[in-house]
């Protein structure tokens, strides 16, 4: 009886673990929510876009407020063009 219950407090600890680690990969990599937030697509052309890339996060004062989503030449002047998703 007492091996039985040590296994069942195992499998718990190894559960609470691999949500934990879980927890963990999804901070790591960023990620808000599993489902879309709603944002707002603004566009904004630059002189100097080095070692920004898509996906690189939109700061206010520190404060992460959206994503770049895609960069690209501006047809007219040739200029880097950046979309971004910034959250409502």
């Amino acid at each position: 009886m007492q091996t039985k219950k040590s296994e069942i407090w195992v499998g718990v600890f190894l559960l609470l673990a691999l949500c934990a680690a879980l927890f963990l990969c999804l901070r790591v990599a960023d990620l808000k929510s599993l489902g879309s937030e709603p944002t707002w697509r603004l566009y904004a052309t630059f002189d100097n876009i080095g070692g920004l890339k898509s996906g690189s996060p939109v700061k206010i004062g520190g404060v992460v407020v959206g994503r770049v989503t895609d960069i690209g030449l501006d047809e007219k002047t040739y200029l880097p063009r950046v979309s971004m998703d910034i959250e409502e």
